[in-house]
């Protein structure tokens, strides 16, 4: 059986695993709080540790905290900054509170490995307290939303360099591309000649949106309410720390995060979160725009792309192969725009001076960033830089298509444009060949029309 400890508080008594680093608090909350197997994201973790961090030095420096408290406590704040204490956050992140009891979490764990470096028994909260030295003046209302925007900062960064890659990539092919003409598509139907670069160009384009998108977003972000304690007022803090205390964090993170202007309202609203959410909606929507149009390209019915095959497609179908990175990267964007409205809903659910669901709102906004990250750099890698152009079908479908009679049309008119359209149909011959029997235009001249640069450029230039 596991050795215990008994720890008190007024609402009783609670056993509590001896090589456990969270204390009474944490063990109540995790019996009321397992509901969804969630766990908070490393990121976020790292980012409490910081704030912690940051109040632990300020404490110091100003005289608040005892200096071997301090040093002891800023030892336990490194290791639970670098992950050696992650399995002791214990906490499903649904939880009411607004995440005090996340917090409650990390002052036991702090206090208990401080203690263990003091060469004290876990417990042992008459030498250090989680509660009157680990959260001296903080409240879990500044506290937990700092760090969640810290997290959603360091996240956006991720997704940064992971949507330039892929804007890189879309571009590469671009001009890889640039010379093969095909048929434009509109409603799925042929309908006039473009170039399978300018398709890639044109998803390049829109990726270099979201990017500047999320580069705008830091902005919005950076802004904390750290210092403001229970709705920003700043009650039971000096303000000596207050303005002392931000100083320490953006030295600790190495971001630049500012404290708030105003606390309370930083601490009121946030509809930062939703604007993020929406930038990272429009991401995700651009997602599916791609994985759908690389499922169509690559198709039987297509066949104008060809895809690396990277797992076997079918339990029944020898030889099958599916668009699998496209379809994955279809399936997060649609889960990114659910995560949105969650995000939007839980923001607009906020009472008065407090948001009780930040704690949703973070792991769900921090649920988004990652999965984009990761879908993003793996469509790159699996996906984007292994596209091949299948010429020959590309070369049948647009000859045989009646995107080619659509650059016909200025030198025949409507009605011999319908006539050689038909002939191709009832014959199934290409536009080649069904002019050289009708003999509408000069061969020669139908050459120089279907050269890429003049299927290409903007607009006519020519037409008599």
């Amino acid at each position: 059986m596991k050795s215990m400890r008994v720890e008190s508080d007024y609402l009783g008594e609670e056993n509590i695993p001896d090589d456990a680093y969270y204390g009474i608090a944490t063990a109540r909350a995790q019996k009321i709080y397992d509901v969804s197997g969630y766990r908070w994201q490393r990121v976020f973790i790292k980012s409490l540790a910081q704030v912690k961090q940051a109040a632990i030095l300020t404490l110091k420096e100003l005289n608040y905290l005892d200096a071997s408290k301090a040093d002891a406590l800023l030892i336990a704040s490194r290791d639970l900054e670098e992950g050696s204490l992650d399995k002791h956050i214990v906490v499903d992140p649904l939880q009411g509170g607004a995440g005090t009891a996340t917090n409650f979490n990390v002052n036991e764990v702090l206090a208990n490995r401080a203690l263990e470096i003091l060469g004290y028994a876990r417990g042992n909260y008459d030498i250090i307290n989680p509660l009157d030295d680990v959260n001296k003046f903080q409240s879990t209302n500044d506290v937990i939303p700092t760090a969640s925007r810290l997290a959603v900062i360091y996240s956006l960064k991720e997704l940064e360099k992971q949507i330039e890659n892929l804007q890189r990539a879309l571009q590469d092919k671009e001009q890889v591309f640039a010379g093969i003409i095909k048929s434009g598509r509109t409603q799925y139907q042929a309908a006039v000649p473009v170039s399978l670069g300018m398709e890639f160009g044109a998803w390049a384009e829109a990726i270099a949106r979201d990017r500047w998108r999320v580069y705008k977003s830091f902005e919005r972000i950076k802004v904390l309410n750290i210092g403001g304690t229970a709705v920003g007022t700043g009650i039971t803090a000096p303000r000596k720390y207050i303005f002392r205390v931000i100083d320490k964090l953006r030295s600790i993170s190495g971001l630049g995060v500012a404290r708030a202007e105003n606390l309370v309202e930083a601490t009121s609203n946030n509809d930062v979160y939703s604007e993020v959410s929406g930038i990272m909606r429009s991401h995700g929507a651009n997602l599916i725009k791609i994985g759908n149009d690389l499922r169509f390209l690559s198709s039987d019915a297509c066949g104008e792309i060809k895809l690396k095959p990277l797992l076997r497609g079918s339990s029944i179908m020898p030889g099958k192969v599916n668009p699998v990175v496209p379809e994955m990267m279809v399936q997060a964007g649609l889960k990114v725009l659910g995560n949105d409205s969650i995000i939007a809903q839980a923001v607009a659910a906020g009472h008065l001076e407090l948001n009780a669901f930040i704690p949703l709102i973070t792991y769900t906004m921090l649920e988004s960033l990652e999965m984009l990250t990761r879908v993003d750099e793996r469509a790159v890698r699996y996906c984007i830089n292994d596209i091949k152009a299948d010429e020959g079908r590309i070369r049948e479908n647009f000859y045989r298509s009646n995107a080619v009679i659509t650059v016909l049309l200025p030198y025949l008119g409507y009605g011999q444009a319908e006539e050689i359209w038909k002939f191709m149909q009832e014959e199934q011959v290409d536009v080649v060949k069904a002019n050289q029997e009708l003999n509408f235009i000069a061969e020669s001249k139908l050459k120089e029309i279907l050269q890429p640069h003049n299927l290409l450029r903007l607009g006519e230039t020519d037409i008599e």
